[in-house]
């Protein structure tokens, strides 16, 4: 899976394998458009991460220093990551980027829905993300792009490093 970068839906890991393994870079389009995401430190508290949006001060050098990392990431030969959200796909698509999804699977939702709670998601983050699963799959599926599933006890770093 060579140059592609993996659309994950939230809590499946993104931002932990980034900061365990070498080979994964994670790009957040908000600390690349606005500099007050910057000024906030690399990463939202888990907590927080869906619930708080800083107020926005554009970055002048924003898209260009999304392609720059993307294509450095590339050069480097890492898997990039970024959050399944309509924003990175409409960027990606804008950018011809190619990109696959990573999804729940079924039977991961429970173990999906008890890491929201114990990292202190908002109930109302938690009602969003599980609830509107179904929806977000029936929305990505009009894409035309590959649907990788995490099963339950797995991790996207074991997909990762499976698809390398």
């Amino acid at each position: 899976m060579k140059n592609k970068v993996l659309l994950v839906y939230p809590g499946l890991g993104k931002t932990y394998c980034a900061q365990i393994m070498n080979n994964v870079l994670e790009i957040q389009l908000n600390h690349y458009k606005n500099l007050n995401v910057r000024k906030l430190g690399t990463h939202f508290p888990e907590h927080l991460k869906g619930n708080f949006e800083p107020a926005m001060e554009l970055d002048s050098n924003f898209p260009n220093n999304v392609l720059d990392a993307i294509n450095q990431g590339f050069r480097q030969d890492k898997t990039i990551v970024m959050a399944l959200k309509n924003s990175n796909i409409d960027f990606l698509i804008e950018k011809n980027i190619d990109f696959v999804f990573v999804m729940p699977s079924k039977n991961k939702v429970a173990e999906l829905k008890n890491q929201y709670i114990s990292r202190g998601n908002t109930e109302q983050y938690i009602e969003r993300n599980i609830d509107g699963l179904e929806q977000v799959l029936t929305e990505i599926k009009k894409h035309n792009k590959p649907i990788y599933y995490i099963e339950k006890g797995c991790h996207l770093s074991d997909f990762i490093i499976s698809s390398n």
